[in-house]
């Protein structure tokens, strides 16, 4: 088994196969439009196709109103249409960039040199200057952010001409600005961005008779397409405990920012969070293999992830997944999931998470094995943990000291069993042929429950002690008439001192009748088949069996 997991470790990130790039220009969009604003019609081709726009403020006039036909074409077709061979269009993951036409007499060559570029960032609509924004080439991953007063700075390694300088911000549309060759090393920019004010909402596109070539018409009417954003993609693992203590606020903020750009690379290497080979944006790069020093913040893992002491995805994990203290993940895990202290899974797992301390997952298909802890919302499968587990919907085996569910369609085993709804919790009061005085407490659910016993006889003859533990379930044969077999395991010790902890074992086999007039209250009754292995009653070493009784009145 080590072995199998050694090759797979190895092998994974290697044969991993890089994600292909989904193909927006040729995504089919039917649209049919009458005297709009450019800016809106783009949106609504976004909602349509599921993807984003992002291109720069001065590259058309948004609020040209212009109107299409009714059609089914693909985006590379439409956005012709519109704008004819004046752009040209660049995808990265699920943005489509817009990008003034290339002038094809006019070569651009590569250039190994770094280049410095300073600028400021200023609302299209206010002039004023923008703190805290984004900047960033997507190809190289260099970024920084602006400061307080809009100004920024960025060293950039370019070798292909022109640049492309990405521009973001929560709550402004994204930007990418085209920079041409220059013979500086140094630039110097200002960057307008305009604020959001027609974010994507859900749209019913109307037919209406064709008029003319540069017209849309566009009835808004509530939700028939939604355009939000995916779950996975909004932030989470930031607002944790550890995610607040590790992760600067500089890093929260561009990951807010960025909320809509991922990308994905075969390998990084990071000492923490801020310094990886993927640069300052390791936050929005999924990679196939990742080695955190102390510990790594990335977009996703498909492949294998080691962290020293934590491991932090802001979106999924599939494959193998292991850190030394705690790995937190923002959206689903498929695979294996091994922590020192703790995981952490915002959203599902479906595999194994082992933690030494403590697991936490909102669903788990699958196993969650904890030295202390388990939790999830719903468990179908296990979780085994060496004092609790709590779910609130059971669909599968609790394995624990304590077992706590609010519903349960499975089975918990252990000393102590809490199912808030149609769940069994009774405390019987009970004589048997042993003794008068017994105390028992049952929890599970009636298909499956566990028992607690103890009881003293306090006869001179026989002064005793006993205790143990056993399983049992009820066989309903009408309204409030049941049949119950229980299988218990015990311990029976002389009660003094001199003798304290001698004692004998007892296996007892129980099969009562039990009857519930009242919804609080049930009596019982029935034989018993005992089978002592005798250490003090017999003076010696042997096995003895007999048949027995038990009466019982039962609480709940």
């Amino acid at each position: 088994m080590y072995k199998q997991l050694f090759l797979f470790l190895i092998i994974y990130p290697l044969a991993a196969k890089a994600i292909a790039q989904s193909d927006i220009l040729n995504t089919p969009v039917t649209i049919e439009c009458r005297r709009q604003p450019l800016g809106r019609v783009l949106d609504v081709m976004a909602a349509k196709g599921k993807f984003y726009f992002s291109y720069s403020g001065n590259l058309f006039n948004k609020d040209s109103l212009v109107t299409l036909p009714r059609q089914t074409k693909s985006v590379g077709q439409l956005l012709q249409l519109l704008f004819h061979d004046h752009l040209q269009y660049l995808e990265q993951g699920r943005y489509l960039i817009l990008l003034p036409a290339r002038n094809k007499t006019a070569e651009e060559t590569p250039d190994d040199r770094r280049h410095l570029i300073n600028g400021t960032i200023l609302d299209e609509l206010t002039g004023d200057a923008l703190g805290n924004v984004s900047i960033y080439d997507p190809a190289t991953l260099s970024a920084t952010m602006s400061k307080k007063d809009g100004s920024f700075s960025v060293r950039i390694k370019n070798k292909d001409w022109p640049i492309l300088l990405a521009v973001s911000k929560e709550s402004y549309i994204d930007t990418i600005i085209q920079i041409r060759r220059s013979t500086s090393r140094d630039l110097t920019i200002t960057i307008t961005i305009s604020p959001d004010a027609f974010p994507p909402k859900a749209l019913l596109l109307s037919p209406r008779q064709y008029e003319q070539n540069d017209s849309i018409h566009i009835e808004w009417q509530g939700d028939s397409i939604d355009a939000a954003t995916p779950k996975n993609l909004v932030p989470g693992v930031e607002t944790t405990g550890f995610g607040r203590f590790v992760l600067s606020s500089r890093l929260r903020m561009q990951s807010i920012n960025l909320k809509k750009w991922f990308v994905t690379r075969p390998v990084q290497i990071s000492l923490v969070p801020g310094l990886s080979t993927n640069g300052s944006l390791n936050s929005q790069v999924t990679n196939n293999f990742s080695a955190n020093l102390v510990g790594g913040y990335s977009a996703g893992l498909k492949g294998v992830e080691l962290g020293g002491v934590f491991n932090i995805e802001r979106k999924s994990v599939t494959g193998v997944q292991a850190a030394g203290v705690v790995n937190i993940v923002g959206g689903p895990v498929q695979g294996i999931q091994l922590a020192g202290i703790c995981n952490k899974d915002l959203d599902s797992v479906r595999g194994l998470q082992a933690a030494g301390v403590a697991n936490i997952a909102r669903q788990v298909r699958g196993v969650q094995y904890a030295g202390l802890y388990n939790y999830a919302e719903t468990v179908r499968g296990m979780q085994s943990a060496s004092i609790l587990n709590h779910t609130r919907h059971l669909k599968g085996v609790q394995l624990g000291l304590i077992n706590i569910a609010d519903t349960s369609e499975g089975v918990s085993i252990g000393p102590i069993n809490i199912v808030k709804h149609g769940g069994l919790h009774e405390l019987s009061f009970y004589a048997d042929e042993l003794s008068p005085f017994n105390l028992a407490f049952r929890s599970g659910t009636p298909k499956f429950y566990s028992i607690l016993y103890a009881g003293m006889n306090p006869s001179e003859q026989h002064r005793s002690y006993y205790y143990g533990y056993g399983y049992g379930l009820q066989l309903p044969l009408t309204h409030n008439l049941a049949i119950r077999p229980e299988l218990t395991i015990g311990q029976i010790s002389p009660l003094t001192l001199h003798h304290f902890g001698d004692g004998s074992s007892l296996v007892r086999f129980n099969l009562d009748l039990h009857w519930k007039p009242a919804k609080n209250f049930a009596v019982s009754l029935g034989p018993s088949l005992d089978l002592y292995h005798h250490t003090f009653l017999l003076k010696n070493n042997t096995s003895l069996g007999r048949i027995g009784w038990r009466v019982a009145i039962n609480l709940f």
